[in-house]
C-alpha cells in the first residue's frame, strides 16, 4: 500500500508542479495582455495625437494657401486696373496727338491754299506782264 501512496504522492506532486506551471504561465500570458493592452491604447493615443496634428499642418496649410491666392488675385487685379489706367492715359494722349496733327493738317492746308494763291497770282502776273510788256 506504501508503494500506492508513494505512486499516488508522486502523481499528486506532479499535477501539482503542472497547476504551478499552468498558472505561471497564466500569469505570463495574462501580463502580456495588459502589456499589449497598454501599447494598443499608447499606440491610438499616439494615432490621435498624429491625427489631430495633421488636421493643424492641413488647417494651416489651406490658410496660407488661400493666403497666397488671395494675394496673387489682388496683385493681378491691380495690375489688370493699372493697365487699364495706362490704356486711358495712352487713349488721351494719343487722342491729344491726334488733334495736334489735326491742327498741324489744317496749318499746312491754309498755308498752301495760300501758297496756291500767291503763285496763282504771280504766274497770271507773268504771263500778263510778259506778252504786253514785249
Amino acid at each position: 500500500m506504501a508503494g500506492a501512496v508513494r505512486q499516488f504522492h508522486e502523481a499528486h506532486s506532479f499535477l501539482q508542479n503542472i497547476s504551478g506551471e499552468i498558472e505561471v504561465l497564466k500569469m505570463d500570458v495574462l501580463q502580456d495582455n495588459e502589456q499589449r493592452k497598454a501599447e494598443i491604447a499608447e499606440a491610438r493615443s499616439k494615432l490621435e495625437q498624429e491625427r489631430c496634428e495633421r488636421r493643424e499642418q492641413i488647417r494651416r496649410l489651406r490658410t496660407e494657401f488661400e493666403d497666397f491666392v488671395s494675394r496673387k488675385v489682388d496683385r493681378v487685379l491691380e495690375e489688370i486696373e493699372e493697365m487699364k489706367m495706362t490704356e486711358q492715359k495712352d487713349d488721351s494722349s494719343q487722342q491729344q496727338m491726334i488733334q495736334h496733327i489735326m491742327g498741324d493738317m489744317t496749318a499746312l492746308r491754309d498755308d498752301l491754299r495760300s501758297i496756291n494763291t500767291s503763285w496763282t497770282k504771280l504766274a497770271e502776273s507773268c504771263v500778263v506782264t510778259a506778252p504786253g510788256g514785249g
